[in-house]
């Protein structure tokens, strides 16, 4: 999963920033990706990434709509 939404680095180095991996997967994940992970990362930390979504990453209108059930 790592490696398909932050292609750029190693999957290691991704899972090692989990905010920046957790961003990248609701932008370019599908909701299965997304199902996914969220049976091992709380929807805490999902909501704190959207809350502080690095810039140039996506636009936030398209994050909300992602992962509306975490406002």
């Amino acid at each position: 999963m790592a490696r398909k939404v932050v292609w750029y680095h190693q999957p290691e180095q991704t899972l090692a920033d989990l905010p920046t991996f957790l961003i990248h997967l609701m932008v370019y994940g599908s909701s299965a990706d997304v199902a996914i992970v969220e049976r091992d990362v709380p929807a805490e930390e999902f909501r704190s990434v959207l809350e502080k979504a690095p810039a140039g990453v996506g636009p936030y209108s398209e994050l909300q709509k992602t992962r509306g059930n975490c406002s």
